[in-house]
């Protein structure tokens, strides 16, 4: 039976700031779980287990005419001003309750540029985009907290990049048809 051993705490926060025509979303979460899980060879019920993640970011973007017909909106995020997860876990070995901790940090900038068309009317767009993010950080730890035993150490970055078009009709006043195509790279 597990008992106590179960909740959740999470608190959060998100809003828009409009400056010069600039929106600019921020988010910040954070979420604190206690499981009584016994999966992945952890001990059913032990209290000690918790899992934290949180993710944060901030976003501004904006749209300019171009012409009648076309609009840009460049947009840029930080993403991950400190998107992190940590967990421990409490496992048996040699008839002892084992903690081990499960760490994973990231850090992210993008942008994003979309160019809007309307070929005939309201009711028909066609968006054309790009966007890339440069991951600055992606680090990744495992290990037993006492006796230490590290068993993952890893960390790398990357930058990927994607274009995408998107074709959105209406079909009728509350029906829109919309179809696309992504590359990642």
């Amino acid at each position: 039976m597990a008992i106590d051993a179960d909740g959740e705490e999470s608190k959060a926060f998100f809003g828009t700031i409009d400056w010069r025509a600039i929106p600019t979303g921020h988010q910040f979460n954070q979420r604190t779980k206690r499981i009584p899980t016994g999966s992945f060879g952890t001990l059913f019920g032990d209290n000690r287990y918790r899992a934290y993640d949180g993710h944060d970011f901030v976003e501004p973007s904006g749209m300019r005419p171009m012409l009648q017909r076309i609009s840009t909106c460049p947009a840029a995020e930080r993403t991950g001003i400190a998107p992190t997860t940590h967990a421990t876990y409490v496992y048996e070995s040699g008839g002892e309750a084992v903690l081990n901790q499960d760490s994973g940090n990231g850090d992210l900038v993008g942008a994003e540029v979309r160019g809007l068309w309307s070929p005939a009317s309201r009711s028909h767009a066609v968006t054309l985009a790009i966007e890339s993010q440069f991951r600055r950080a992606a680090d990744l730890l495992n290990y037993d907290i006492d006796p230490y035993a590290p068993y993952l150490d890893a960390s790398g970055d990357r930058t990927p990049l994607a274009s995408y078009v998107q074709d959105r009709i209406r079909l009728m006043p509350t029906l829109h048809l919309v179809a696309g195509v992504r590359a990642d790279r």
